[in-house]
């Protein structure tokens, strides 16, 4: 068992803020710079011209909307009714990730060996 770290180097994505504005969380704060660590000085390079990158925040995998069907059998969090095991204050949401590793915008634990509820 291992993890295996995707790089991004110089996707588009590390600069574009339109998915970060279509975001459910936007509208309760509506300013992208929420997604980035301030000490976050990398930059993503395109068409010769060097942008910085837009995010470093990414979201607990285990509260999306169904989208880990390659997690089958384990308990995701689809609402905070949800949340009795642990509650909701002792559950993260977000959490600072390596700037040059956030492919997707969430961050998921391999829960492999890990008992099933």
């Amino acid at each position: 068992m291992g993890f295996r770290r995707i790089e991004h180097g110089n996707s588009t994505d590390n600069t574009n803020t339109w998915l970060l504005e279509q975001s459910l969380i936007y509208q309760y704060s509506p300013n992208v710079n929420i997604w980035r660590c301030p000490g976050d000085r990398s930059t993503s390079t395109h068409g010769g011209q060097i942008y910085p990158r837009v995010r470093t925040i990414s979201m607990n995998c285990w509260l999306e909307r169904g989208r880990l069907a390659i997690s089958p059998g384990y308990k995701v969090f689809k609402r905070m009714s949800d949340m009795t095991s642990p509650g909701p204050s002792a559950t993260w949401v977000f959490m600072d990730e390596r700037e040059d590793g956030i492919d997707d915008g969430y961050f998921a634990v391999d829960m492999t060996g890990y008992p099933r509820r």
